[in-house]
């Protein structure tokens, strides 16, 4: 199993770029810059004869795929950890609300009583 997709595509950066060889389509095109994807992810970039790099784009689902379940497994406890904390934060808005009812007893039962 592929894991630490996240760590992996931190270093990678989305662009906009021309191609260098004027025989390919020059419209501007979206995509990665092949050296970044080299230095995580080296099994997804090859080389043609001459020396220019390409990135397994459909490979790169795989990861794309697994990453997307990583930062949803974090979502997932995120939001665990906010119920239990908001739960907490409940639990003692209820001991402040009852101790705050308690002291004021407390202190009619103190103004009632006799001085000597």
């Amino acid at each position: 199993m592929f894991t630490g997709a996240l760590d992996k595509l931190k270093g990678i950066q989305a662009c906009h770029y021309r191609w260098i060889d004027p025989q390919r389509n020059q419209n501007l095109q979206t995509g990665l810059l092949a050296q970044d994807v080299q230095q995580s992810l080296p099994q997804l970039v090859s080389a043609n004869d001459e020396g220019y790099l390409s990135v397994n784009y459909p490979a790169m689902n795989a990861v794309l795929l697994t990453a997307l379940k990583e930062l949803k497994a974090q979502e997932d406890e995120n939001e665990a950890r906010l119920e239990a904390q908001s739960i907490k934060i409940e639990a003692l808005r209820e001991m402040i609300r009852l101790k705050k009812q308690a002291q004021k007893g407390a202190d009619l039962l103190t103004s009632k009583s006799p001085r000597p």
